[in-house]
């Protein structure tokens, strides 16, 4: 059951196109209402024909008649699986909390099996570790695998139709590709808060393996501990899928790859997007070339949104992720903090096909042990822009934060106490690329070469810097511009929690940055506003400040204002606007 061929079967022709009911209309019905809940919206689809319940926790031949002679305590796992036909549903009596599979696998119809919740019903099976699938599911239909916990051995869905499981949790389970569980069916295919931990594959995705021909959709999930002998520590999305790859509210910790990439792999011959948000990967670790995730150029844009990443290490290409997606790349509201790459960039190694835009980001601590950036490597085939974005604390051997080989424009950033052990300890700007600066900070940092932006030729070229506080730089680059201050103490705070979504580093009172920033501001999408995003506004008291922060009062802080009836009595309002951004970062 768990060959190699896992990874081949995505070739596989002649697929027929089948119009389906979904089994369940909205996403986290069992988190909300229980098994109870996730039952009502089976018995409201289309494709419920039959609900079959287990009332013995006992295995050995199945036999379906078991489920039907009105013998109670007689109806087994295996039974209801061989009684159930496309559409139909299996549930569990209460009592049942804990079911050891001997006999191997459970063969299932395009079915929907709807557990007690992963707290309240076990199934092991006395077999090694992927020995077999646990569930194996065919046939013509939608199916879902909900409410349970399952241990040793993995699910695997070939079902013409959409795939789901909600509120599962998989552990100490091995497979060739997905180790918890391997999806190849004919549609979508969707993970709701679900847990997978300490588990293992030989050829990739250490926890989930995913080849089916639809979207992906990953939600409220955790991803622990998880182990590849492949690629993607803990996910692998393979090579059929055409919809889009989408993460969000879920976390990967301590999870391995020895090759390509500690959390996850992206990849799809389907061409399909990948959207990452609201998520965190900590702590994962690769020998080969990303230890969060790497983005393989099969993909076509990619979208990165108030997500963190930190702890992680790659053996080379990247802390974070080596992306070389074949079109656009968005990052925003995010945290890359005190990642490593033993060769590459210490978060970010960017190789993709079309334009990179970094926006309201913080990437700080990153350690690059090669050539390249400490905190960016950009080799964008189009442009990479960073806007409102603090690069600090980073380090490399040539460019501190950025090592730029392709078309770099920095608007509104603070570029500051970056480290480079040979040249550009805030930015080296390569041979044969471009460099344009606007409003922004690249100062304070530190290199043996004594250069906030160095190149690494001897040939004169020229980059353009407007309107913003530069340190020393290269002789050998020519500075086109205007308006721009020459200073190497931007008179900056250290990271802290100033609001917003990440840390910022706030101007000190005399900064010469305050107030020397372009009027107008670059137009780039979020220039209303500093890092921190609404209300803290780009522009306060009529002057912009030069760096991704602007001095302004909090604008959540309670205020003091006088009364008319009596001037020297004061009353205290609180701030009125409610949403106050969560601080993740």
């Amino acid at each position: 059951m768990n060959s190699s061929t896992d990874l081949n079967a995505a070739n596989r022709a002649g697929r027929a196109s089948r119009s389906r009911a979904r089994a369940l209309g909205a996403t986290g019905v069992l988190a909300a209402g229980g098994a109870g809940a996730l039952l009502a919206a089976f018995a409201g689809s289309a494709s419920a024909v039959t609900t079959i319940n287990v009332d013995s926790a006992a295995d050995g031949p199945g036999i379906a008649g078991h489920c039907t002679d009105g013998i109670v305590g007689n109806c087994t796992l295996r039974d209801a699986s061989l009684a159930a036909v496309d559409g139909d549903t299996i549930t569990f009596d209460a009592g049942i909390t804990s079911i050891t599979l001997t006999g191997g696998t459970v063969n299932l119809n395009a079915i929907n099996v709807v557990g007690n919740g992963s707290a309240n019903l076990a199934i092991t099976t006395t077999a090694a570790p992927d020995s077999y699938d646990v569930f194996y599911i065919t046939g013509t239909g939608d199916s879902v695998i909900s409410g349970l916990s399952l241990s040793r051995n993995r699910i695997r869905f070939y079902n013409v139709g959409d795939a789901r499981v909600d509120d599962v949790t998989i552990s100490g389970s091995g497979g060739s590709c997905g180790g918890a569980l391997y999806a190849n069916n004919d549609g979508d295919f969707e993970i709701v808060n679900s847990f997978f931990e300490s588990n293992y594959s030989a050829l990739g995705g250490g926890a989930v393996c995913t080849q089916n021909s639809g979207s992906v959709t990953i939600t409220g999930s955790s991803f622990t501990s998880n182990s590849s002998a492949g690629d993607g520590g803990a996910l692998f999305t393979g090579y059929d899928g055409t919809g889009t790859i989408s993460i969000s509210g879920s976390d990967f910790t301590s999870n391995y790859s020895a090759s390509s990439s500690g959390a996850a792999e992206f990849n799809s011959a389907g061409s399909a997007n990948v959207i990452i948000s609201d998520s965190m990967f900590t702590d994962n670790d690769t020998a080969g070339w990303a230890g969060a995730f790497y983005v393989m150029s099969s993909i076509v844009d990619v979208t990165i949104n108030g997500t963190v990443v930190s702890g992680s290490y790659s053996g080379d290409g990247a802390g974070v992720a080596y992306i070389e997606n074949s079109g656009n790349l968005t990052i925003t509201n995010s945290t890359l903090e005190n990642n490593t790459t033993g060769g590459g960039s210490g978060a970010l190694y960017l190789h993709v096909g079309g334009d990179a835009t970094i926006t309201n980001t913080l990437i700080s601590g990153n350690v690059s042990m090669d050539v390249h950036g400490g905190g960016i490597t950009n080799a964008v085939v189009g442009v990479l822009t960073i806007n409102n974005s603090t690069l600090t604390g980073n380090s490399g051997l040539s460019g501190g934060a950025i090592f730029n080989d392709s078309s770099l424009v920095i608007n509104q950033s603070t570029i500051t106490t970056n480290t480079a052990s040979v040249d550009g300890g805030g930015v080296l700007v390569a041979a044969g690329s471009s460099f344009e600066v606007s409003g922004t900070i690249v100062s304070g940092n530190s290199s043996s070469g004594d250069a906030d932006i160095a190149t690494d030729t001897n040939n004169p070229f020229a980059i353009t810097v407007n309107y913003s506080l530069i340190g020393d730089i290269d002789s050998a680059l020519t500075v086109n511009g205007s308006n721009n201050i020459s200073s190497t103490n931007p008179m900056v705070g250290a990271l802290a929690d100033n609001g917003g979504p990440t840390k910022t580093m706030a101007l000190l009172d005399g900064s010469p940055a305050i107030d020397a920033g372009p009027d107008p501001v670059a137009t780039f999408v979020g220039n209303d506003s500093d890092q921190r995003g609404l209300p803290w506004v780009r522009v306060f008291g009529g002057m912009v400040d030069i760096g991704a922060f602007e001095v302004q009062p909090d604008p959540y802080a309670p205020t003091t204002t006088t009364t008319a009836v009596d001037p020297g009595e004061t009353t205290t309002t609180a701030g009125t606007d409610p949403v106050i951004p969560v601080f993740t970062g």
